[in-house]
């Protein structure tokens, strides 16, 4: 399996690598709801459609937005740098705050370079500057020390001062962020996952509502094809992905009501 993700370059005979990857995912990786549900998988999927060759901004939010949710470190950076220059999204400062700060709270250093960022937008340069000499801390670059240094130079004496007790209070503030806080996963007990028999004779092991399928889940048909995604009173609807019998990705997109309604993966059944 190639799992050199993501990042465009060419495999065997010219093949893209990434698509490589796609392809070998597919039939190699067990279609365990635990492994798919896991910020780790989310956090490749997003990956993929932010950097591979099939670029899309919706698809990356969605999955990253999945993996941020389970405390994933990268993907907190990802959502938050999207508040933050209003990728796929409206610009949102406090949002991108709030998820860059759980991204600095799960030890990510590049979370707190972009929380230097944000405050030289808000026109906060000793929050700034405090922020990037965390950031130094973390990894000492010497491109950061060059930055921290000349960002030192544009402080006014008393923020000169004052920088120190700015470092430990915003270190401070970072240590006490709830990881839980930020959209936390909390489902109700009718979406609970439960494992069910569907009228048809497929399995279904996911969320629930009403004794439906309700949110998300894996159904298996007895033919052996597999569905893996979102579901709405009983019917695949939203993002998800099928699989064929023999595991290969016949079908990535949007569905309506149980219908493929955006195709977004070439089938790979040849």
């Amino acid at each position: 399996m190639i799992s050199s993700f993501p990042g465009i370059f060419f495999g065997l005979w010219g093949i893209p690598a990434v698509f490589l990857f796609t392809y070998n995912y597919g039939k190699s990786q067990p279609h365990d709801l635990t492994w798919e549900e896991s910020g780790k998988y989310q956090f490749i999927q997003g990956s993929k459609f932010a950097y591979g060759l099939q670029k899309n901004q919706t698809k990356a939010l969605y999955w990253m937005k999945r993996a941020a949710k389970q405390n994933h470190p990268q993907a907190c950076r990802f959502i938050g740098r999207s508040f933050l220059y209003g990728l796929g999204m409206p610009i949102n400062l406090e949002r991108a705050r709030e998820w860059l700060l759980k991204g600095a709270r799960l030890d990510d250093g590049k979370s707190l370079e972009y929380l230097s960022i944000l405050h030289q937008k808000k026109d906060d340069l000793l929050s700034a500057c405090a922020y990037l000499s965390l950031a130094v801390i973390k990894n000492s670059d010497r491109n950061l020390v060059r930055k921290v240094k000349s960002m030192k130079e544009r402080l006014t004496l008393v923020e000169k001062d004052a920088l120190s007790s700015k470092v430990s209070s915003l270190r401070k503030e970072i240590s006490i962020v709830s990881i839980f806080a930020t959209n936390s996963i909390v489902l109700p007990k009718e979406r609970e996952y439960c494992r069910i028999t569907l009228a048809d004779g497929s399995k279904y092991h996911g969320q629930i509502k009403g004794g439906k399928p309700n949110g998300y889940g894996k159904k298996t048909l007895r033919s052996g094809e597999v569905y893996l995604g979102n579901f709405k009173t009983g019917n695949e609807n939203g993002f998800g992905i099928s699989f064929d019998h023999k595991g290969r990705v016949s079908f990535q997109g949007l569905w309506i009501m149980g219908n493929p309604a955006l195709m977004s993966h070439r089938s790979e059944s040849n």
